[in-house]
């Protein structure tokens, strides 16, 4: 199964449910819209711009909290709803205790994977400097291999399902490749919609903020999407 075939089914599982992902994003939607009224245009000028516009104080602080978990509270849903048909009536449920999970699994992974590289980083930034602009660059797509390897233990911990990292390492053996792939093809999407954002952001603010969180919301759901679809076929030996 090619990683093109995984990408499109990703993009075919958020276009052909567009109705219920809304209804399932309407807490990250509500979310993004509230920390716009409360942050204002400069909250997002950081992400919209790549600059750091102020100092992050403690209402900045709650508002990225509060956007954060609701983040998490629509991806899990999105899991629960493509893989066991929970349908969102009319608000997702809250599983508070697999967002937990979720998220303690989600900090696991990134341990795991930047703490490696880490020490690699900084080794070679002592011994020979000037390599290590060609360690990132080798090591960022073995780091995006090493997550969708691992990815399955997000999508089980919101279904309720118990996983090891040996199991999940195991389950995407067939499909790690395929899985790079794919990632690389969302990276690009997400990457020419948050583009876009910025462009219309840049030329008509008041416009482009809008852009800037559809962006926002697009990406998190085709990342969602696509690994929901890892998960499928690689644990539950769905086809696409």
């Amino acid at each position: 199964m090619s990683g093109v075939q995984i990408f499109q089914h990703a993009l075919r599982m958020l276009t052909g449910n567009l109705g219920e992902a809304i209804k399932v994003s309407i807490p990250l939607i509500a979310t993004l819209l509230i920390v716009w009224i409360v942050g204002g245009e400069e909250f997002f000028a950081a992400d919209a711009t790549g600059t750091d516009v102020t100092s992050v104080n403690p209402t900045e602080l709650l508002l990225s909290l509060v956007w954060a978990m609701a983040g998490l509270w629509t991806i899990v849903a999105w899991h629960r709803f493509v893989l066991l048909e929970e349908y969102p009536n009319p608000l997702p449920a809250f599983h508070g205790g697999r967002i937990v999970s979720y998220f303690l699994n989600s900090l696991m992974i990134t341990i795991l994977i930047a703490v490696p590289f880490g020490i690699a980083l900084a080794i070679v930034g002592m011994l020979v400097p000037v390599l290590i602009v060609f360690v990132m660059i080798f090591a960022l797509p073995v780091a995006v291999w090493a997550f969708y390897r691992l990815s399955p233990l997000l999508v089980a911990a919101a279904l309720g399902e118990k996983m090891t990292l040996s199991e999940a390492w195991e389950s995407t053996k067939e499909v790690s490749n395929s899985a790079v792939v794919a990632a690389i093809l969302t990276f690009l999407v997400g990457a020419a919609l948050q583009l876009a954002g910025v462009l219309v952001f840049a030329v008509v603010p008041f416009v482009g903020i809008f852009g800037v969180l559809a962006a926002n919301w697009a990406t998190s759901m085709v990342f969602a999407s696509l690994v929901t679809t890892i998960y499928g076929v690689a644990v539950e030996k769905r086809n696409v």
